[in-house]
């Protein structure tokens, strides 16, 4: 819906079990059993304690938010409506904290942009 709050993250998080194995990072769609709180589902191995502590903060986050609108609530870090005057990123870090900040990989996606637009025929 034009003009409705957006929310923008990144997710860091590396699960303990596999950070010897992703140390450059999780892929895209790594948070999907965090929010929907499903680590110990299927074959996988257990989740750690820390693991299961993401998966119950972010759910917690997406369930706020599709119950209101807004994924803030008691007890946890305050995720900012993006403004793209700030341009912050809300971020569920490697080790598992979660902080609002200047986005890091910004001006390497600003030129990923330019060059698509530069691309483009015209």
């Amino acid at each position: 819906m034009k003009g409705a709050p957006a929310y923008v993250y990144r997710f860091s998080y590396i699960p303990a079990s596999m950070r010897e194995r992703l140390q450059n990072g999780v892929p895209h769609g790594a948070e999907i059993p965090y929010v929907f709180d499903t680590l110990g589902a299927g074959p996988r191995a257990a989740p750690a304690a820390q693991d299961q502590a993401v998966a119950r903060m972010v759910n917690t986050y997406w369930a706020n938010f599709a119950r209101t609108g807004d994924p803030n609530g008691p007890g946890l870090p305050k995720w900012p409506r993006h403004d793209p005057r700030k341009d912050q990123v809300f971020e569920i870090r490697p080790d598992g904290s979660a902080v609002a900040g200047p986005d890091p990989r910004k001006a390497r996606l600003d030129v990923t942009e330019l060059a698509a637009k530069a691309a483009k025929p015209r």
